[in-house]
């Protein structure tokens, strides 16, 4: 425990100590519940927020402002199966039950569409409508009453609802809800086809209305989002022209079977929220509703990864033998030696990447095993078993990780076991290809596949694995199916890959997917709630401003739903291997911190000199939230947000300033004022802030509500800012300890008026100074 005593005056105070502070988020409990009644031709869903109108005669509704007053989408759609053929008559009906889920109470009503003729089965609409929830599920199914099976590989959930009636829509701007390595920004326009989510935000007149629509569970089918001019309905009627329509749909290549008699109800859902102005606040629902559904708790990865092949590479590393068990342990004794175990373990990854241009294609993948893993150079004496390896890296402080190809099947592993093999075909086992474009697949829905897959990740935990990364996982997204099991996806079968490994593994496994979007194989949030960390990018251990974009603009499902993160960073520059710049290093570690979620590194701790050890150790430990911090000027016209903001308290936030430019610049942000519209940290404009930096160690000042903070920074450049509301006694206002300046480092700070004692209880680390700086607000230290 320290403590500093003070004494009223006028002074400032600078001293050494630490702090943590507890998120407080307030409950508003509105008095509202979902009531359903038919009126004429119209069923009406209400819970006094939201509300729905079906049209029971022609199937067509819309979303509406509980009152009816505002109409934000009119006259939507509701099918089975693509709509290009024209729709034949259909006959209505409705029934209702209640909801008690994760979610809440409520109401769900299921819409039945039975065509009259034709060959399209029973259609069914879900609606689920919760008590005091400003948002609404959406689901689907189909009754199969013909005497033959059905492939439903499409459904439009919503088709061409038409937008902004009876309102002056402007200044429309739209977001994608990208995933793996899709880039995503925010696009002036009111156009865009995504996947996964989509938010529109615009003004009617001089109000900010907003629309955010996304996949919410998942387990079959992923999720196309579309705002355009019509395109089916109607498309030919010059009525319709130049307007914009929402479409939300599920798709899926291969399709699910539904068998003659049977009623599907899919367990896939949409998300929409069209009462919800704040656009930040309608992103940040969807995030936390979909991590709840889909039960996601990304592991934290509370340490820095070594990845050995990177390190080994000329291009993106060292150029030095390490991608091994002997080399990669090694790398942790040296970490040891050179102090930084005291402040985080570290990962190491061995890649068994040996590819199929060699040796007829013959590699490790299928085997996975330690008879091939020593036999092509990944396995060395004295730790040439996987087990001496995890044992070796675990007994020293590290923690064991692998890498497994998803679907790129060793020749002579397919030949021994031809019936694991889609279509249980082997036949093209001769023809050459890219490694990335196997013509021999597994299928992971083949029973005794999979209880193989069980056994070797059951036999990888016994050894100590505790992370795997799975590399080139579009080679499992098989739109032809070829599956022994048919009532599989694509989706579910390409979902089933990591289930597998979750289901072997354990919970506390972490679990890294590198979908880059090769194959024509989509991005998306399908595995949510199974893995915990995507890729965002392709190779390389650069740093770019486009690298934290793509995470900084998924913010909202970012740390609840997946943890992100940009390529292995080398420390070194590539072609002198000298330290790159102090201000180049702080940056890639700022990013990877605050905003992804783990840190790779393609720099060995051999060549990691006091500095840049120095530097790391400030980022761990990792920050255990299920919030990001918001990109708050998203929406003033920059292509890379510069301002990203992590409330601690009410009165205690921390801001990441970010030049995204290529000249030195200033980046700036007003304290108060419309976040939307200004970018603004969204304080109250009749309080004082102190506010520190973090990596300069400098006090910026005391500044007013009213006030703009601004810093010139040089190409990416950062500054991270401690900023807390001046209070009526001593407070901490930062540390040098770690770069969230008190949230992880200082625990039980508290002013005790009656002693004039200001206490709390500081983690240290042994040999490490910490220091921490006191804002005395007019007091003078005691003895």
């Amino acid at each position: 425990m320290i403590t500093l005593t003070l004494k009223n005056s006028k002074c400032s105070y600078t001293a050494i100590l630490l702090s943590f502070s507890i998120l407080i988020i307030p409950v508003i409990t509105l008095k509202a519940n979902v009531n359903v009644k038919e009126e004429g031709d119209k069923l009406i869903i209400n819970n006094n927020i939201m509300s729905f109108v079906i049209n029971l005669r022609t199937g067509e509704y819309s979303g509406q402002s509980s009152d009816g007053n505002v109409v934000l989408f009119n006259k939507a759609a509701f099918t089975v199966g693509y709509n290009r053929w024209k729709e034949p008559e259909a006959e209505y009906s409705w029934e209702e039950s209640s909801v008690d889920d994760e979610l809440g109470k409520g109401i769900c009503v299921s819409v039945y569409k039975k065509p009259a003729e034709g060959y399209k089965p029973v259609q069914i609409l879900l609606i689920r409508l919760y008590d005091n929830q400003s948002y609404a599920v959406l689901g689907w199914g189909v009754q199969n009453n013909f005497d033959y099976p059905l492939r439903i590989k499409h459904a439009d959930l919503l088709l061409e609802g038409e937008l902004y009636v009876g309102q002056q829509m402007n200044s429309p701007q739209v977001l994608r809800g990208g995933a793996g390595s899709e880039s995503n920004y925010v696009e002036d326009t009111d156009k865009i086809e995504a996947l996964n989510s989509v938010l529109l935000t615009y003004k009617d007149g001089n109000q900010r209305r907003s629309i955010v629509a996304g996949g919410l569970k998942y387990k079959e089918f992923i999720r196309t989002i579309e705002i355009a001019e019509k395109k089916g309905r109607g498309s030919n009627n010059p009525e319709y022209h130049g307007k914009a329509y929402l479409t939300l749909a599920m798709d899926d290549p291969y399709g699910k079977l539904v068998n003659s008699g049977e009623k599907y109800i899919s367990e896939d859902t949409y998300f929409i929220d069209f009462t919800t102005r704040h656009p930040f606040e309608s992103l940040e629902r969807l995030g936390n509703v979909m991590a709840m559904v889909n039960n996601a708790k990304p592991n934290f990865y509370d340490f820095p990864t070594l990845c050995g092949w990177a390190i080994s590479t000329h291009a993106y590393g060292e150029g030095r033998d390490l991608n091994h068990s002997a080399g990669m342990i090694e790398q942790v004794d040296i970490a040891s030696e050179k102090g930084f175990l005291k402040y985080s373990p570290i990962a190491v990854r061995v890649e068994p990447d040996y590819y199929c241009y060699n040796n007829y294609g013959n590699t490790e993948q299928g085997w996975w095993d330690d008879e091939h893993f020593a036999r092509f150079g990944h396995l060395r004496s004295p730790y040439e078993t996987f087990k001496k390896f995890c044992k070796g890296v675990i007994e020293k402080g590290g923690i064991p990780f692998t890498y497994f190809q998803v679907s790129l099947p060793s020749n002579d592993f397919a030949l021994a076991h031809p019936e694991w093999m889609l279509n249980n075909d082997i036949s093209g086992i001769h023809i050459t290809h890219a490694h990335h474009h196997p013509i021999i697949r597994y299928d992971y829905t083949d029973p005794d596949f999979q209880e193989y897959m069980r056994t070797v990740w059951r036999r990888m935990k016994d050894d100590g694995l505790k992370g795997v990364k799975f590399d080139y996982p579009e080679t499992a997204w098989n739109i032809n199916g070829g599956f022994e099991d048919s009532s599989y996806t694509t989706t579910s079968a390409y979902r089933k890959v990591f289930v597998l490994c979750r289901e072997g593994l354990g919970e506390e496994a972490f679990i890294h997917e590198r979908n880059l979007g090769e194959s024509d194989a989509p991005r998306t949030d399908a595995t949510v709630g199974i893995i915990d960390l995507q890729r965002v990018t392709g190779d390389g251990s650069h740093f770019t401003t486009e690298m934290i974009t793509r995470i900084g603009l998924r913010w909202f499902k970012n740390r609840n739903c997946f943890l992100y993160y940009p390529d292995s960073k080398t420390m070194l520059e590539i072609q002198t291997k000298e330290p790159i710049s102090t201000k180049l290093r702080r940056a890639i570690l700022s990013g990877h911190s605050l905003i992804a979620g783990r840190l790779e590194l393609a720099t060995s701790f051999s060549s990691m000199n006091e500095e840049i050890i120095h530097d790391i150790s400030r980022i761990y430990p990792a920050v255990k939230s299920r919030k990001a911090p918001r990109p708050v000027d998203m929406f003033t016209g920059k292509k890379h947000p510069e301002v990203y903001l992590y409330k601690v308290t009410p009165t205690w936030l921390n801001a990441l300033f970010f030049n995204t430019d290529t000249v030195k610049s200033e980046v700036s942000a007003p304290l108060s004022g419309n976040m939307v519209v200004t970018g603004s940290l969204g304080l109250d404009p009749e309080n004082e802030y102190h506010i520190f930096e973090f990596w300069n160690q400098e006090y910026y000042g005391k500044v007013t509500g009213n006030d703009i903070i601004s810093a010139y920074l040089d190409p990416s450049e950062v500054c991270v800012y401690s900023i807390r509301q001046k209070a009526e006694h001593p407070q901490i206002i930062s540390t040098n300890r770690h770069i969230m300046q008190g949230l992880v480092e200082l625990e039980n700070v508290n002013w005790e008026p009656a002693s004039g004692i200001l206490g709390g209880t500081a983690i240290l680390t042994g040999g490490d100074e910490m220091r921490i700086t006191i804002a005395a607000n007019g007091y003078v230290p005691g003895k």
